[in-house]
């Protein structure tokens, strides 16, 4: 049995069907939702179930072999995309997902997350996830993808979807996502695949 949280097009959840009996995927966007099952239709995955909720919310003490997610994770200082922005840590999801595998994963079984994770000097990303798991005795591995400076990373994302494209309201983007960056204390994000 599966469950692939953040579901969006459903494409891990689809993935998923291909090698489980059951498949449960969950967005909190019901457009989301639409679509993932549209996706499963296509794919002929007739034993997926798509739900839309706040991550583990309806599923109440059920446990799963495999747990898949691709949840918002950028810190942003906005939040325009939903899909996209992960509130100002960039990881308001992704502790409650990582807090709840204690509880929904079976023994043996296997979470794996692609994500960003922002990274402050001197300071384990292992440190920050085994505190959210809450001492549950899990293996952990972060395949390490890719760098971003903070400082590239805050131009990359600066200004969009804000519908203004003045050069002056591009400086004053970049100075919030760079401002926001030091405040969470971030040298660098990267891009991993974690699995519990």
């Amino acid at each position: 049995v599966a469950l692939d949280l953040c579901t969006g097009s459903g494409v891990h959840a689809v993935l998923a069907a291909r090698h489980a009996k059951r498949v449960v995927a969950v967005d909190l966007n019901a457009r989301a939702a639409l679509c993932a099952q549209f996706n499963g239709r296509i794919a002929g995955a007739d034993h997926m179930e798509v739900q839309v909720g706040d991550l583990y919310e309806h599923l109440r003490d059920e446990r799963f072999e495999l747990i898949t997610a691709n949840p918002p994770f950028v810190p942003s200082p906005v939040e325009w995309l939903k899909y996209r922005d992960g509130g100002r840590s960039g990881e308001e999801v992704q502790r409650r997902i990582i807090a709840g595998l204690p509880q929904h994963l079976v023994p043996g079984g296997i979470a794996q997350i692609v994500t960003e994770f922002g990274e402050r000097e001197g300071e384990a990303l292992s440190k920050r996830l085994r505190e959210w798991l809450g001492g549950a005795p899990m293996d952990i591995y972060i395949l390490r993808l890719r760098e971003h400076s903070a400082a590239r990373y805050a131009i990359g994302h600066a200004g969009s979807a804000s519908g203004n494209d003045t050069f002056e309201a591009f400086l004053r983007s970049v100075r919030d996502w760079a401002g926001n960056l030091s405040t969470q204390g971030y040298s660098r994000i990267v891009s991993v695949l974690l699995t519990f």
